[in-house]
């Protein structure tokens, strides 16, 4: 799951501008995000294993992992752990695992 972006403009930059950046940046995570989730279908698909993949962009993935786990009832949620964040922001707002860990009622594991 690709984590949604949200471009910061400086006072310089026009709405327009700004726009078209934004528009720019979730074109590239499209790409990238599809692409991640071809290979991993892939190597599931190679193991004879069945999954699922799902490219988010309008919510936040805590939020959005949260809501389907209660919906669809699912047994197990797997993450990892390897994300990049900063120290900071992981000190003052956690990291996706450790919000979905706290908040699920089903068992969490989470890959280094």
């Amino acid at each position: 799951m690709i984590a949604p972006v949200a471009a910061s403009m400086g006072s310089s930059t026009s709405f327009s501008e700004g726009a078209a950046i934004s528009a720019s940046l979730r074109h590239e995570y499209r790409i990238k995000g599809d692409k991640l989730l071809k290979e991993t279908k892939e190597k599931f698909e190679k193991e004879s294993l069945s999954t699922e993949t799902r490219l988010i962009f309008d919510e936040e993935p805590d939020e959005y992992i949260k809501g389907v786990v209660k919906e669809e009832e699912f047994d197990l949620v797997v993450l990892g752990c390897k994300g990049e964040h900063s120290k900071l922001k992981r000190v003052f707002m956690g990291t996706i695992p450790e919000k979905v860990l706290n908040d699920v009622l089903c068992d969490v594991l989470i890959i280094r």
